[in-house]
């Protein structure tokens, strides 16, 4: 089993000869296989080579204390998904320099399937399928980080009201901005998310929605800058993110399928929304401030 990398105008192919996880169970009689397929999401490319190599992802392992971008981990989860399925051709993958980007480029059709989820509302279901939930309904959580000596850490109680402490997010990430005004009467918006810390370090905002890292204390970095979350408490994102397929393909539903079919099989022993760090089993038992916000 091998994968071998090479460069060609920005976009990086691994060609896998991998065995398939379960049996393969797709039916290609309604359309040839295809001889490859083409994965799009925003920076991937480098760190993909970098941390496979010429390794299968069905082996690939997650080194300790990582923290990569959750675009990589559910390009991880894509790729196991369809070998489980049976789909052993090379891979492609075609990089984004935004999530949007990846989009267009997926119904444009340079791309098969965009393997960084997006939600429901993301995707025009004209030119592309959704596929089944990657991340259901009420598993993204994020946690409210906040610089390291903010007194929002040092005097942190679970049942505290947020209402009258500042929150911060990026204008039009629709998502964010909803969970955030469900805790706060007192939300910041930035255009762009590289302000985030400028502007909890200049103090006008308390915190920020932010995914959770993996280590054991939760420890991240916001731009450089080391952040916490306020212990205790996490606010869910409403909706499911799903994989989108370009519709035009030949084999489009075919490739539906075997994704389905695919991450059913790795869910039966893959916590699939702890490994993309959306709900990590640490802050499981966590409060969850917004309940109603899901309901």
């Amino acid at each position: 089993m091998c994968c071998v990398f090479f460069a060609q105008s920005g976009s990086l192919h691994a060609a896998e000869h991998d065995s398939a996880l379960a049996p393969g169970s797709v039916d290609f009689s309604a359309a040839a296989p295809p001889a490859g397929l083409t994965f799009v999401a925003r920076g991937l490319p480098k760190l993909w080579q970098e941390q496979l190599g010429e390794q299968s992802c069905v082996d690939y392992s997650l080194p300790k204390g990582h923290d990569f971008t959750r675009g990589f981990y559910e390009t991880l989860i894509a790729c196991k998904a369809l070998r489980a399925a049976g789909w052993q051709m090379p891979l492609t993958m075609l990089d984004a320099p935004s999530h949007a980007r990846a989009i267009r480029l997926l119904e444009d059709g340079r791309a098969d399937i965009l393997t960084e989820s997006a939600w429901l509302s993301d995707g025009d279901t004209s030119k592309v399928y959704v596929s089944d939930a990657l991340i259901r309904r009420g598993y993204f959580v994020k946690g409210l980080y906040s610089l390291t000596d903010h007194p929002i850490l040092l005097s942190a109680q679970p049942q505290r009201d947020y209402k009258n402490y500042k929150g911060i997010t990026v204008e039009f990430w629709h998502h964010d901005k909803a969970a955030l005004n469900s805790i706060t009467d007192n939300s910041v918006l930035t255009a762009q998310h590289t302000r985030m810390h400028q502007m909890l370090m200049a103090g006008r905002a308390d915190f920020t929605l932010y995914k959770f890292s993996t280590r054991d204390d939760l420890l991240t970095n916001i731009e450089g800058v080391p952040a916490l979350p306020v212990p205790g408490v996490k606010v869910a994102l409403d909706g499911s993110r799903h994989f989108l397929i370009n519709k035009n393909k030949p084999y489009a539903r075919a490739l539906l399928r075997a994704i389905n079919e695919g991450m059913a099989f790795l869910r039966q022993s893959e916590d699939l929304e702890a490994f993309v760090g959306t709900s990590p089993k640490q802050v499981r038992n966590w409060i969850l401030l917004n309940p109603s916000h899901i309901q």
